[in-house]
């Protein structure tokens, strides 16, 4: 079984910070439930990334996937060869015309 190597890019890690900065004001149980998700998340992604489906968006070329957090938090990514980028992690609630501007960069 091929294993892939998962790379957090500088962009993640400072939006996956502040969302948990933020949250933390609230509750420290809801943020450690949250990186905790992330790190299944993570452990699944080295051993199955394309079983994640595919952002289909207008304008978008499919090349990025995302995999959905406690139905609220998005981490979007990109498979490279046996790399899976890490680029996003986004708040699922906000317009998705606002984060799919990211990936258009």
């Amino acid at each position: 079984m091929n294993k892939y190597k998962v790379i957090l890019s500088p962009t993640f890690r400072k939006m996956f910070k502040e969302h948990l900065n933020k949250y933390k004001y609230y509750s420290d149980v809801y943020c450690n439930n949250i990186e905790k998700k992330l790190y299944n998340a993570i452990n699944l992604l080295k051993l199955f990334p394309y079983s994640l489906p595919i952002i289909k968006y207008k304008g978008i070329p499919q090349i990025y996937r995302k995999y959905i957090i406690k139905n609220r938090f998005l981490i979007i990514f990109k498979i490279v060869n046996n790399n899976v980028y890490l680029l996003y992690f986004i708040d699922g609630r906000q317009n998705p015309k606002k984060y799919f501007n990211l990936l258009k960069k």
